[in-house]
C-alpha cells in the first residue's frame, strides 16, 4: 500500500511543489508513499504559523500541555504495533525490532508522554521542550 501526503500548513492541507518517493530500504519494490515536498512560501507560511502556534501553546498552561501531550501519547501508544510495522518498512528493520522499538522510553511513540511527565526535562524533550518547561516562548 502506497500513501500520498500533503503538507499541513497553518492548519490547512496543500499541495506541494513536487513529491518526493519514499521506498523501503529492505524491499525497493516496495514503495512506501510519496511525499510532498514544500515550496519556500508555503514554508515561510507554516513558520510564521508555528510562532503563533508557540505562544497559544505557552499561554494554554503546564495541566493543558500536560493533557494534550499524554492524550497524543496514549493514541500513538493505541497504536504501537501498527506503526511499528510502518517503522519496519519505512527503516528496512525487521519487524520484531521495529515493534520493540515503538512502545519504548526513547522511541517517537512514548516521547509525548516522557515530555507530559518530566514537564521541565529538557534533555529528554529537546529543543520542543521549551514550550513544556518554566522556559517562555520567546526565551
Amino acid at each position: 500500500m502506497s500513501i500520498e501526503t500533503r503538507n499541513l500548513v497553518a492548519g490547512k492541507w496543500v499541495d506541494g511543489s513536487d513529491h518526493v518517493e519514499n521506498v523501503n530500504p529492505s524491499d525497493l519494490s516496495d514503495v512506501i508513499g510519496h511525499h510532498a515536498q514544500a515550496e519556500a512560501s508555503q514554508l515561510d507560511e507554516a513558520l510564521d504559523a508555528a510562532r503563533i502556534a508557540q505562544r497559544q501553546w505557552w499561554e494554554a498552561g503546564i495541566q493543558k500541555r500536560h493533557d494534550v501531550l499524554m492524550a497524543i501519547g496514549n493514541a500513538l501508544m493505541a497504536q504501537a504495533q501498527e506503526i511499528g510495522a510502518l517503522l519496519s518498512r519505512e527503516e528496512g528493520k525487521p519487524m520484531a525490532v521495529a515493534r520493540s522499538i515503538a512502545p519504548g522510553n526513547s522511541s517517537p511513540i512514548s516521547l509525548p508522554r516522557l515530555c507530559a511527565k518530566s514537564g521541565i526535562l529538557r534533555k529528554a524533550c529537546g529543543p520542543a521542550s521549551k514550550l513544556t518547561s518554566g522556559a517562555s516562548p520567546s526565551g
